[in-house]
């Protein structure tokens, strides 16, 4: 069982029940810190300190995100190689329909994937964020490898070449190697100098669940409005999720309409395909942008997750990104630790050039995406706008023509490609 040191915690735990030397320190417990823990844990013969300034270990921390992931193929074989299993919680989208007009459009332009496309039975699985963070949680419970620290938060942090060291609760604790995994406004990468490049996108994202009276039949949409995307995702028990964007002014709207007329514009939106629906969770809103990290790594620091990188969510990769860091990096350290490398030093460079690319390419797309179908938030003018639209949508046609395109795309996106690391196959 894993060594726990919480707010109800005495000094005398603190100095006898909890270790004050470790090889890795994560600074950030939510999901993608757990996942990283139980990655590094998974490689052998090393200890772990998670910490973080909520109390992580209460289940019921986890019950009000009403967020929503879908989950690649290869996300949810790391996520079995972690031994979380998936397949009650979550719901497979076999198809998926992309679509660019306007509201309530007869004749919008389709694209259309469904799991032929790829070489696995599914295109991705969408889980609720609740229902993962808890099995995760479960999982963290039972290694003995993880200690976990909290609610507590780290001050007088250092990491250098000599080593990272920290103040917990009054106690000093020292590390080869810091992992932060504490989000987008990351303090740590702050502290450590690391700038970021990107932009507000001045838009928000609405989030929220619907019950409905037909069944989805795991089809995923994406309708490209002309105030930005909206994507309705399948989930288990015949309800979805629902992720409006749109500019910053029209969401907050949205959220302060009453239920009922809320419900009547989001079916204008949706079109009707999923029958009666119901609000089944509140609304929440989150600002959108781009963050991208100038480098992922620095003196016995590794950035993963929103820490590192943050993309705009029309193509669902967040948390893929995400886990594909914690891939990368168990590879970088089994490797070093294998040979009998410092995990804190050299090593790291493989880490950051192994996720430059990969980061630089994901970001670019969607950062492209985001622009092609809002170019309100860019320099055209309006028969520029149109001209762009045109092209889009010829675009889209395209690639529905060709099995070959959306097999390369469904690829990509099913993170199912070349150089992967062992965590992903």
């Amino acid at each position: 069982m894993p060594h726990y040191c919480g707010y109800n915690s005495i000094d005398f735990m603190i100095r006898y029940l909890v270790k004050t030397n470790y090889d890795i320190l994560i600074v950030g417990g939510g999901l993608i810190g757990q996942l990283a823990a139980l990655a590094c844990a998974k490689i052998g013969n090393l200890s772990i300190a998670l910490i973080d300034g909520r109390d992580i270990l209460n289940s019921e921390i986890y019950e009000q995100d009403g967020r929503a992931f879908a989950l690649s193929p290869s996300s949810v074989r790391l996520l079995n190689h972690l031994k979380i299993e998936t397949d009650n919680l979550s719901q497979p989208i076999q198809d998926m329909l992309i679509t660019d007009g306007e509201i309530g459009e007869e004749n919008a332009w389709r694209l259309h994937f469904n799991s032929s496309s790829i070489p696995h039975d599914k295109i991705a699985e969408m889980i609720e964020s609740r229902l993962l963070s808890v099995a995760t949680l479960n999982r963290l419970k039972t290694e003995s490898a993880i200690t976990v620290i909290a609610p507590h938060f780290i001050s007088d942090l250092i990491h250098d070449d000599s080593g990272v060291s920290g103040i917990v609760a009054g106690k000093k604790i020292t590390a080869d190697l810091l992992i932060a995994a504490d989000g987008a406004g990351s303090p740590i990468r702050k502290a450590a100098g690391i700038l970021y490049e990107g932009r507000s996108y001045n838009q928000k994202s609405l989030v929220t669940t619907i019950a409905h009276s037909l069944p989805h039949e795991g089809l995923a949409v994406q309708r490209f409005l002309p105030g930005g995307p909206l994507a309705i995702l399948p989930l288990i028990d015949q309800r979805s999720q629902i992720v409006w964007s749109d500019t910053s002014r029209a969401i907050e709207a949205a959220c302060n309409l009453t239920e009922n007329d809320f419900l009547t514009e989001l079916n204008h939106r949706i079109g009707g395909h999923l029958g009666d629906i119901s609000l089944i969770a509140p609304r929440q809103n989150y600002g959108l942008a781009l963050q991208i990290a100038q480098s992922v790594t620095a003196k016995r620091l590794a950035l993963i997750g929103d820490a590192a990188h943050v993309i705009h969510p029309m193509a669902g990769q967040g948390l893929n990104l995400g886990l594909r860091d914690i891939a990368a990096l168990y590879d970088v350290l089994k490797d070093a630790r294998s040979v009998g490398r410092d995990i804190g030093g050299a090593a790291l460079e493989n880490y950051a050039s192994w996720r430059k690319t990969d980061v630089t390419a994901l970001a670019a797309a969607t950062d492209g995406l985001s622009y092609l179908y809002n170019p309100a938030n860019g320099p055209l003018s309006r028969p520029a706008s149109k001209a762009l639209a045109h092209l889009r949508r010829a675009g889209l046609s395209a690639i529905n023509e060709s099995e070959f395109l959306k097999t390369i795309l469904m690829s990509e996106a099913a993170g199912v490609g070349n150089l992967q690391p062992s965590l992903l196959t």
